[in-house]
């Protein structure tokens, strides 16, 4: 690992796809955010059902869409492993989500209670985040459908009023070039953050299938169509967000898993061919050098904007790394 980016390409994490319908969810990611089923892990702990993360120089935070993952994960594993611990745990996914739901500028949301700072713009607590309501959402409806756990799915159904809501309205709507999209960080300048763009998009196929409605399904693909090369960098790699920088290896195959998922779902749109040209890495080491090297000069670039450098980012990504302190409970 080079300051953020596993430069042997190796992902440290599995990622399989299964179809949309299936039992669960259609991706499954070992060790994504360093979630693992029990929920503990590096800078990771469960309180009160919820999935707490450490976040350096802010302490331990609810984050919202992690304990939606952490809920989804494990329905994958009890409903394909018949693993009844599993499904127990899911429940308190569940039921936090249920609990904790909070009514944001129209729409039930799961806010983060802490000020976050994104491309040099500051996001003030509480905020809501297209992430965290397409997670939230599709565990909702996933665990009624397919589980049979407490129907919540009317609560599902209103959390992604969020993304028929524009940004300004306070909303997770937004344009970028004209083109409609779904904000992870709802900064004011668009930032289109993909993944989560991508798992909003799956969120709303899970509202299609149960309501019937692929209106909003339909116009997020449209845009995600037209807006792709946004994100396409040279047909090769993907970029994290609209603002330049490329991905690590990490997101960039989750990107890419999503895609692949999101063109099964609505074939016909050229999903899956860019999703193709992000593959080639596998087979050149030209190319896997030219990414590399391009990740960190995009990175330094727009991470960190005018007055920054190298040595600050290392700073930034060491941070990022270095686990809490052991008896650290900042609360």
């Amino acid at each position: 690992m080079i300051l953020g980016f596993n430069a042997s390409f190796d992902p440290g994490y599995a990622i399989a796809l299964r179809p949309h319908d299936a039992p669960g969810y259609p991706l499954v990611a070992d060790g994504l955010w360093g979630v693992t089923p029990s929920g503990h892990g590096l800078r990771l702990r469960m309180q009160n059902g919820a999935l707490e993360r450490h976040y350096p120089g802010i302490g331990w935070r609810v984050n919202p869409a992690h304990t939606a993952w952490w809920g989804l994960v494990n329905l994958t594993i009890g409903l394909s492993r018949g693993d009844a611990e599993a499904l127990d745990r899911t429940r308190a996914a569940v039921a936090w989500l249920a609990a904790n739901a909070r009514e944001h500028n129209g729409f039930p949301a799961w806010t983060y209670d802490f000020d976050w700072s994104h491309m040099g713009m500051t996001l003030r607590a509480p905020w809501a985040s297209a992430l965290a309501q397409g997670l939230g959402a599709s565990l909702l409806f996933r665990a009624a459908r397919a589980a049979g756990m407490p129907d919540h799915t009317a609560l599902a159904i209103r959390a992604l009023d969020a993304l028929r809501i524009d940004l300004r309205e306070g909303g997770l709507r937004t344009e970028l070039h004209g083109t409609l999209c779904f904000e992870e960080y709802p900064t004011p300048e668009p930032t289109v953050v993909l993944d989560g763009f991508l798992f909003a998009l799956v969120a709303c196929a899970d509202l299609a299938h149960t309501t019937g409605d692929s209106s909003l399904l339909d116009d997020g693909i449209a845009g995600l169509a037209r807006l792709l090369p946004v994100w396409d960098w040279r047909g090769r790699w993907s970029r994290y967000g609209a603002h330049g920088p490329l991905c690590s290896l990490e997101y960039h195959q989750l990107n890419h898993a999503l895609l692949i998922t999101l063109d099964a779902i609505a074939p016909g749109h050229g999903l899956g061919s860019v999703a193709e040209g992000w593959t080639r890495h596998r087979t050149s080491p030209a190319l896997r050098a030219a990414i590399l090297a391009a990740y960190y000069t995009t990175n330094v670039r727009h991470t960190l904007g005018p007055g920054g450098g190298l040595a600050a980012f290392a700073l930034r990504k060491l941070r990022e790394m270095r686990p809490p302190a052991a008896k650290e409970d900042i609360a």
